[in-house]
């Protein structure tokens, strides 16, 4: 009896689980954004275009976005990154400024695969299961990942890899949708190949924010915030 009077007092709102609030950046692209998710909802992004100057981009577009939905930094439970493969500068930056806003009161950040994230959207836009992410990673090399998503949840399928772009119709299967960052730089390189892929997209497609908020509340992020550079380093 007194444990049921017990439970009977009990607040039911203390016993749901609490809702994440979560600041996710992408600065991956030439397309920098940044998003403010409760658990998989989308409450507010913005995003901006250029890296020249991202980092004043991402600073300045902060306070907007948190004040839109009547909230700040404080109240943040987690900061999500994307971590590539991309621009070497606007990864740096959008890790750094995470770091940053996590410090102080010593709050969670996590990365998420860049391409994952924009998988993540191909596959939402065009209700496919199979995506094949490819990006200029210079030296005359693509980098190259595969991702299925089931049940919305985005998962590796192969390893991100460096290859020729040559050695890309060996590794698309028929069944995939090819999407790229950096279709401005390869459009004519893929314009030249046969594919047996379903679909190569032939526009520009960067991943959002959006995404890699999605993804983290999901069980797709670490805690390891190393960038994916794929090229080993040049001494």
């Amino acid at each position: 009896m007194p444990a049921e009077k017990d439970l009977a007092h009990t607040d039911v709102r203390s016993m749901l689980p609490k809702s994440m609030l979560t600041l996710a950046i992408e600065m991956s692209s030439g397309t920098g954004s940044v998003a403010l998710l409760r658990d998989n909802e989308l409450l507010s992004e913005e995003s901006w275009r250029g890296a020249t100057r991202s980092h004043q981009e991402l600073l300045s577009r902060m306070p907007g976005l948190l004040a839109g939905a009547n909230t700040g930094i404080a109240n943040l439970d987690k900061i999500a990154v994307g971590l590539g493969p991309g621009s070497f500068t606007g990864l740096r930056v959008a890790m750094s400024v995470a770091q940053a806003i996590a410090l102080p009161d010593g709050k969670p950040v996590v990365g998420v695969s860049s391409g994952a994230a924009l998988a993540r959207e191909t596959a939402t836009d065009g209700n496919n299961t199979s995506v094949v992410t490819i990006g200029d990673a210079r030296r005359q090399r693509l980098w190259c990942a595969r991702f299925t998503s089931a049940d919305d949840i985005v998962m590796d399928k192969i390893d991100y890899s460096l290859i020729e772009l040559e050695e890309l119709p060996q590794i698309v299967e028929s069944g995939d949708i090819i999407a790229t960052p950096d279709w401005n730089r390869l459009a004519d390189k893929l314009n030249e190949i046969e594919l047996p892929a379903k679909t190569v997209i032939r526009e520009e497609r960067v991943p959002h924010a959006r995404s890699v908020g999605a993804i983290a509340a999901g069980n797709g992020a670490t805690r390891n915030l190393t960038p994916i550079y794929l090229h080993p380093p040049v001494r």
